[in-house]
């Protein structure tokens, strides 16, 4: 950091990570940060393997300019939460505020007294019953809001807070938090909700007086995530958001009438998502969406060194002596023939003989201008549903169908959506090396716990994307040659595309990086 602030004095934005690696002198930064006078953005991202602590003194924060505009600090997920303390009083121009994975019991006062801010995200923070600052008062300032992220369950935060800022901040556009009931919102303030573009809603719609004002005044919706079923009623009612595109709803239970009421209601829906643990802002179009965040990362810093190897006529094979794999992991049989027919034996497996029926959720196949489906956990989607939609949908770039019971016939129709780039089959006993190789053109594949792909099938799909950036395969039969095999697809793309390669068992790590070149591959080891 002291070179940073010797050599780029007028630096305007700071961006950074650090890890139980990284060497943190508190003094370097505090004297670092008082340098940097120009600064007005930094964001600060934790990266720590599970069960560390941070060793960041975050009273640093007190030596940044008083002029700061943006203030963002992340923890990871599975972090503990990090009590936070720094005096934000003294930022009279703190527009957006990020701290993930906090506790805020010294801050929150603080934090309800930023009048300037227009963007707050507390994913993953909390308030303890220990905080003395009087829940009626979090929030109740902060007028000029328009974007509030706090998705977790909060010990005090969630009994309040919807009712302050939905009573407080008049041009409120996004809000993704936990509410109960109507959000506490007086009659008088209903018209605050007219901006809401981006609505998270944690109770059940019915034909009351809070669902009729929400149709009423939420007119310039986009992005609507219920929580929970809602009645016919508030289905039929969908029509009145023009505007909305994405949509998540939970489809446990649902008839065909609410089927029908989304389909006839939502003919402009580009995103639905039935997995309501998924955020509305994960619709984005970033193929890290399906990243495991518990993966460690080893980048692989070796210079690029062409032995003269064609890729083609590579041999991908490898002896490791580094110890013997379970049988489960380490059976790297070809479940399908050179023609590519799949050879298991499926006579006792129910899913895989299943026969593909007609559905109600064949209606979804309607919403033709579908580019994100999400239908993870949803044992009602049958085949003949997924080649309604494979067929119709073809605009569809992401499809999640981890944990469904999905067969080979509609692996097969998947295999034909030319517009699919990212795609999740997790959990799926039908995935085999002839569905990964008919697979061209992702960026992205999450096959977690496919258990009949090995090495054939997937050096063959990499082959086939050379575009690919996300490749999840933990608890597969990959072995070390699906690594080697990566290295040498990556080392030579010429559009410089980083390929993340997740799953690859810790026992191979001091092997491959002895073997491994490429600096477009980074390995993460589980």
């Amino acid at each position: 950091m002291p070179i940073v602030a010797e050599n780029c004095k007028n630096l305007t934005r700071l961006e950074f990570a650090f890890n139980q690696r990284s060497k943190v002198n508190t003094d370097d930064y505090i004297q670092a940060f008082k340098k940097l006078d120009k600064l007005k953005y930094i964001r600060i991202e934790a990266t720590f393997e599970k069960h560390e602590t941070t060793n960041l003194n975050y009273k640093i924060f007190d030596c940044l300019p008083e002029e700061m505009n943006e203030i963002h600090l992340i923890h990871p997920r599975f972090m503990s939460r990090t009590p936070v303390l720094f005096n934000l009083k003294r930022y009279k121009n703190l527009h957006s505020l990020t701290l993930n994975g906090c506790t805020l019991d010294n801050i929150i006062e603080q934090i309800s007294e930023q009048i300037p801010l227009v963007y707050l995200d507390l994913e993953k923070s909390s308030v303890t019953n220990n905080c003395m600052f009087k829940e009626t008062y979090i929030f109740n300032q902060l007028v000029n809001l328009e974007y509030f992220y706090c998705f977790d369950d909060w010990d005090v935060i969630t009994r309040s807070s919807p009712n302050t800022l939905f009573n407080t901040c008049k041009n409120i556009k996004y809000f993704n938090g936990l509410t109960d009931g109507s959000c506490g919102i007086l009659p008088e303030n209903l018209v605050n909700l007219k901006n809401l573009e981006n609505f998270t809603i944690s109770w059940k719609l019915t034909d009351d007086l809070s669902s009729r004002e929400i149709v009423k005044h939420c007119k310039n919706l986009k992005y609507l995530h219920m929580k929970k079923e809602a009645t016919k009623f508030f289905l039929q009612k969908l029509e009145k958001f023009k505007n909305l595109e994405c949509l998540v709803y939970p489809l446990c239970n649902i008839d065909i009438d609410s089927i029908n009421a989304i389909v006839n209601n939502c003919k402009q829906l580009k995103r639905l998502s039935t997995c309501t643990g998924s955020f509305p802002y994960c619709f984005e179009n970033d193929v890290y969406d399906d990243y495991d965040y518990d993966d460690y990362e080893d980048y692989n810093e070796d210079d690029d060194d062409d032995n003269g190897c064609d890729d083609d006529n590579y041999n991908y094979s490898y002896d490791y002596d580094g110890g013997d794999y379970d049988n489960d992991s380490n059976d790297n049989t070809d479940y399908s023939d050179d023609d590519g027919n799949d050879n298991t034996d499926y006579s006792n497996d129910i899913t895989h003989n299943r026969v593909p029926s007609t559905s109600i959720l064949d209606e979804l196949s309607k919403l033709e201008h579908l580019e994100y489906l999400n239908m993870r956990f949803e044992l009602t989607l049958q085949d003949s549903s997924l080649i309604a939609i494979a067929n119709k949908c073809k605009n569809l770039e992401y499809l999640n169908i981890e944990c469904t019971l999905i067969t080979l016939a509609g692996l097969n129709a998947i295999t034909k959506i030319t517009s699919l780039r990212r795609l999740n089959v997790s959990n799926n006993k039908c995935v085999t090396n002839s569905f990964l190789r008919k697979l061209k053109g992702l960026n992205s594949l999450n096959c977690n716990r496919c258990k009949k792909i090995t090495d054939v099938g997937i050096i063959q799909f990499i082959k086939n994307c050379p575009e690919l950036k996300y490749l999840s395969l933990r608890s597969t039969r990959m072995t070390i040659n699906t690594i080697i095999a990566a290295d040498r697809a990556t080392k030579y793309r010429e559009n410089n595309i980083v390929l993340h390669l997740h799953g690859c068992r810790e026992e191979l790590q001091t092997a491959c990086r002895s073997i491994i070149k490429s600096k477009r591959l980074a390995i993460y080891y589980s």
